[in-house]
């Protein structure tokens, strides 16, 4: 394996971070959701789609980590 360059790893730290803030975010949106005053079906299509999202994250984050192994 050829040695990794310095600003190599800084952008996977860099978009690892920013993925990992993003997942923060849509759980406290998720959270938001729960208790807000809109539709049962309005909330439900933005759980699943929130849900996506995170799913589509996580295997992004998921690619990072086996790019360093």
């Amino acid at each position: 394996m050829p040695p990794m360059n310095v600003n190599n790893v800084n952008a996977k730290t860099v978009w690892s971070d920013a993925i990992e803030t993003t997942l923060h975010e849509l759980d406290a949106l998720m959270i938001a959701i729960r208790y807000s005053e809109v539709s049962l079906e309005a909330r439900a299509a933005l759980v699943v789609d929130i849900m996506e999202m995170r799913h589509a994250l996580g295997l992004e984050k998921l690619q990072l980590i086996r790019k360093d192994i």
